[in-house]
């Protein structure tokens, strides 16, 4: 078989290639359109600032068959900043696994709030990531107000 030939031929370059920027696809699986930016997260923080720079990536993103996206991108500077801030590796390992129906609980949420007006979300800001910015309330005009949760002690 010509084709499990050259897949096995190329196993070791596609390996090399694609497997900085797995480390948010095995953590977190699909997010559809996120899953480009999550890998091109994971490639920053798992690749050494001076391995990357000066090197051209290449980014890639399909839909369902009926449309693609293909562009690529030079890394110019030091991506030292951008590794150190994003701190993925540890917010990945520090994430909180929950069973299914937790999941399920949320998303059923999330439908039943859908297009709410004169709504306050439910739920703990214990479970926001520290300093980032979430929906505090949504007023009858549909305005929508965000606040900081508190960063880290």
């Amino acid at each position: 078989n010509v084709e499990k030939t050259f897949i096995n031929a190329s196993k070791a370059a596609f390996k090399q290639k694609t497997e900085p920027a797995m480390a948010c696809s095995r953590r977190l699986g699909n997010t559809y359109t996120g899953s480009l930016y999550q890998c091109l997260a994971s490639l920053l923080s798992t690749t050494e600032p001076e391995v990357l720079k000066g090197k051209r990536i290449s980014l890639f993103a399909f839909g369902s068959g009926c449309a693609a996206s293909f562009f690529t991108a030079r890394i110019k500077g030091d991506t030292s900043e951008i590794r150190e801030k994003l701190d993925l590796l540890n917010r990945l390992k520090s994430m909180k696994v929950v069973p299914p129906q937790e999941f399920v609980d949320a998303l059923t949420l999330r439908e039943r709030n859908h297009n709410a007006h004169d709504y306050t979300p439910e739920g703990l800001i214990e479970n926001i990531w520290p300093g980032a910015y979430y929906l505090d309330s949504v007023d009858k005009k549909y305005r929508r107000k965000y606040v900081r949760a508190p960063l880290a002690a």
